[in-house]
């Protein structure tokens, strides 16, 4: 496959990574307990990540063995409010939180065994985020909003940068002053 963007950060998971996004799910359906019409996926620079599945009552993972079966699940309304997730990404596992309440963690998966034809590209991918209905056997009514990726936990400022910082606000400051 051919990379889109080629200036997408790196996604490692020893530095961390989260993804933010705001979700109400109105109504969703599925034919099995293992498919779920919205998704989150989020797959490292090493492949591995997670793949959550967002019902109206549940969020759960997707398990890599037996392969895309229903993993660890937490009972959770998506649907009578829009709620602010995060996912966060660090080491070998993954917490999501809703409206800062951790409510789902695990290990991360390879989900690389998979075949067929787009997954078995999809989960080959490194660097890679989906978030929407990626299956033809769930459906769902959704409103998304904001999604943000934050891409290095781990970075700290250098402290020459909180100085830079600093002046140029507090120029900013000043100048506002001085015209007022």
């Amino acid at each position: 496959p051919q990379i889109i963007n080629p200036s997408f950060p790196s996604l490692n998971d020893a530095d961390g990574y989260s993804l933010s996004f705001q979700l109400q799910v109105f109504a969703e359906s599925h034919v099995s307990q293992d498919r779920a019409g919205f998704s989150v996926i989020a797959l490292g620079n090493n492949n591995r990540g997670i793949e959550l599945g967002f019902w109206e009552d549940h969020i759960f993972a997707q398990d890599d063995s037996p392969i895309f079966t229903h993993g660890e699940d937490a009972v959770f309304n998506t649907k009578d409010s829009e709620v602010d997730y995060v996912l966060t990404i660090q080491n070998d596992g993954y917490v999501l939180s809703a409206d800062t309440q951790n409510i789902l963690s695990g290990s991360l998966r390879d989900y690389t065994a998979a075949t067929g034809l787009p997954a078995s590209v999809v989960y080959n991918l490194p660097n890679y985020l989906f978030v929407g209905d990626d299956t033809t056997s769930a459906s769902v009514d959704f409103a998304l909003g904001s999604v943000v990726l934050n891409s290095n936990l781990s970075a700290v400022p250098e402290p020459s940068a909180f100085a830079a910082l600093s002046l140029l606000v507090g120029t900013v400051g000043w100048t506002r002053r001085r015209r007022v």
